[in-house]
C-alpha cells in the first residue's frame, strides 16, 4: 500500500488541516505529497470529517496529477519559449524586461538593452537553404548564452534579431559585453555543404536614462543598430 507523509506537503500543512477542522471539508487541494520512500508528487486531493466511533476523523483521498503537472509545464515552456533557438520569445521578454526595469528603478540601479541582428542573413538561407539558417541561429542563441550571465535576459525579437537585457550594466559595461558577444560569434563557425563558413552580427545598445519607459529604450537600441549596420556591420554602436 501507498503511505504518505502529510507533513511533507509542499503547501501550508497547517492551512489545509485548519481547513478541514473548520469546514469539515476540504475539495480539490492541489499539493505535492512525497511517501515514505521519499518519492515526490503533485495530487489533487479532497478530505472530510466525520465521527467514526465517538471520535473525530478524516478521511482523504487524492489523485496523482503528475502527468497533467507535466503538461502543464511543457505548455509554460511553449509559452514563453522560441522552439527553434531555446531561448525567451518576445512576449516573454517584454514580461522580464518590464520586471527587471522596474527592479533598477525600485534600487536606482543601472539597467541596459542591446538588439542583435546577424549580418546578410538572407543570403545565408539563400545560399544554404532554409535548414541551415535555423542551425545558426541556434548556434547564435548558444554562443550569446554563453557569454551571458544567468541574471541577463536572452530573447528572439524576431527573424534574425535578439535582444538582451542586462541588469546592473551600465553604457561602458554593456557595450563591453556586446563587443564580446559579437566577436564570438564572429569565431563560431557553422557547417555547410561547402565546408564550415562564418557570420557576423551587428549590435546596437542602450542604457535607461532616468526613467525611460522600456519602449524608448528598445527604439534607442534599435536606431543603435541601425546605425552599425550603416557603418558597415561586424561592430556595435552604443546609444
Amino acid at each position: 500500500p501507498l503511505r504518505l507523509r502529510l507533513d511533507r506537503l509542499s503547501i501550508d500543512r497547517n492551512e489545509f488541516i485548519e481547513r478541514l477542522r473548520s469546514t469539515g471539508r476540504v475539495d480539490s487541494y492541489e499539493a505535492q505529497l512525497q511517501t515514505v520512500s521519499g518519492h515526490k508528487f503533485w495530487a489533487l486531493m479532497s478530505a472530510q470529517a466525520f465521527e467514526l466511533r465517538g471520535e473525530r476523523v478524516f478521511m482523504v483521498g487524492f489523485s496523482d496529477l503528475t502527468a497533467q503537472k507535466a503538461i502543464e509545464g511543457q505548455l509554460r515552456e511553449l509559452a514563453t519559449r522560441d522552439a527553434l533557438t531555446g531561448v525567451s520569445n518576445r512576449r516573454h521578454f517584454f514580461e522580464l524586461a518590464e520586471k527587471e526595469l522596474a527592479r533598477s528603478e525600485r534600487y536606482e540601479r543601472p539597467v541596459s538593452v542591446a538588439i542583435l541582428d546577424v549580418d546578410h542573413f538572407k543570403l545565408v538561407n539563400d545560399r544554404y537553404g532554409h535548414a541551415t539558417g535555423d542551425a545558426v541561429l541556434a548556434l547564435l542563441a548558444r554562443t550569446v548564452r554563453r557569454e551571458l550571465r544567468n541574471v541577463d535576459v536572452l530573447a528572439r525579437y524576431g527573424g534574425e534579431e535578439f535582444v538582451m537585457v542586462m541588469p546592473e550594466t551600465d553604457k561602458a559595461a554593456a557595450e563591453a559585453v556586446a563587443v564580446r558577444v559579437r566577436e564570438a560569434l564572429a569565431n563560431e563557425p557553422f557547417d555547410t555543404s561547402e565546408g564550415p563558413q562564418s557570420f557576423t552580427v551587428s549590435i546596437g545598445v542602450a542604457t535607461r536614462v532616468d526613467r525611460e519607459p522600456l519602449v524608448a529604450m528598445l527604439k534607442r537600441a534599435d536606431e543603435a543598430l541601425y546605425a552599425a549596420k550603416a557603418a558597415g556591420r561586424n561592430r556595435v554602436v552604443a546609444a
